[in-house]
């Protein structure tokens, strides 16, 4: 065993990544306040327009400072942190010789497969599957309302999007975190199936071509870590990854569009005219993953608010699945529309 298998490669990503973002809010500093001196301030209305000109500029200051500061306590990580690996790499060659050997042969301990609920999970008595506890994992809307929310709800009839298929990420690449790459990919087949002829209509040649556009813009499924997440690849590439699916299968005008508000309307809109979305997920039952939406069941009771449940195809399971948008709530998400172009 040569030592501790680490790399602060992602590290050196980051501080490489806050400078690029230094430099550019310095940039947007610079171009606004000479946005400022450029006016003729003469008319009142121009005056308040410099009063709020010249507060941006002291905002993107603070930015600045701040962006300055935590990259500057990234380099100290890195610096302590190679500290730290050599010190322990050192402590691992003074082990007995017995003891490396064992460590050697159980490997490097990872199992992503345990993050995740069981596949053939059985439902609670709350309609949902074990494992779930907060807004996800609704296999029995009927039974889940009961539970939740108490008798009296009445159901409106589904609007889902027929024609989506629905199956296990680990079906395209055991025990790999490709739960975007997949959900592209289930879309992508959706829209073969439509009449899309340049999209493949095997759903594992679709995969290679996401999987490929995924890497490039950082998402590599089997490479996960925080730093990673935070600099290397994150949520907001969701749409290019999209953009450039559409592209690679020959319909340059597709494109992937991200909606940070406003998006249950946006997924309600988008089910009625049959066109999946892709909703990713920072916290909560799905914590950092990502899922098909293909449609939602409305719940009305006298005197309450309606309620939402989001169809979903989560990737775990190949039964359909539910999220509570009501206690969804303010969980940190963002939605990808495909947006797609003329066949």
């Amino acid at each position: 065993m040569a030592g501790f298998r680490v790399d602060d490669g992602y590290l050196q990503a980051g501080i490489d990544a806050f400078t690029k973002l230094l430099k550019r809010v310095n940039f947007i500093k610079e171009r606004v306040q000479r946005v400022g001196n450029s006016l003729d301030w003469d008319i009142k209305g121009e005056q308040q327009l410099d009063r709020k000109i010249g507060l941006l500029v002291s905002d993107l200051g603070t930015l600045s400072e701040r962006i300055k500061i935590f990259g500057n306590c990234l380099s100290e990580i890195k610096t302590e942190y190679n500290a730290c690996r050599t010190d322990a790499n050192k402590l691992v060659q003074e082990l007995p010789a017995e003891v490396i050997g064992a460590i050697a042969a159980s490997g490097d301990g990872s199992d992503t497969s345990s993050k995740f609920p069981k596949t053939n999970a059985k439902k609670n008595k709350d309609g949902q599957a074990s494992g779930f506890t907060g807004y996800g994992g609704i296999e029995d809307p009927a039974k889940y309302m009961d539970s939740k929310y108490g008798s009296g709800w009445i159901a409106s009839t589904p609007s889902a999007i027929p024609g989506i298929e629905n199956f296990l990420q680990s079906s395209l690449e055991p025990e790999a975190n490709n739960c975007t790459l997949a959900s592209i990919a289930r879309v992508m087949k959706y829209y073969s199936d439509k009449g899309y002829k340049n999209i493949p209509s095997d759903i594992k040649e679709i995969y290679r071509v996401v999987k490929d556009i995924g890497v490039k813009h950082g998402y590599d499924p089997k490479k996960t870590g925080l730093l990673r997440d935070l600099f290397v690849y994150t949520p907001w590439e969701i749409d290019n990854m999209v953009s450039d699916a559409w592209e690679a299968f020959g319909y340059p005008k597709g494109e992937g569009n991200n909606d940070y508000f406003n998006k249950l309307e946006t997924i309600k809109s988008n089910v009625g005219q049959s066109s999946p979305l892709l909703l990713n997920i920072a916290s909560g039952d799905y914590e950092c993953h990502t899922v098909t939406v293909t449609g939602y069941q409305e719940f009305t009771k006298d005197g309450k608010d309606t309620i939402t449940l989001l169809q979903v195809y989560d990737g775990r399971s190949e039964t359909i699945r539910y999220i509570d948008w009501k206690e969804f709530g303010g969980t940190w998400s963002n939605i990808t529309r495909f947006i797609a172009p003329p066949k």
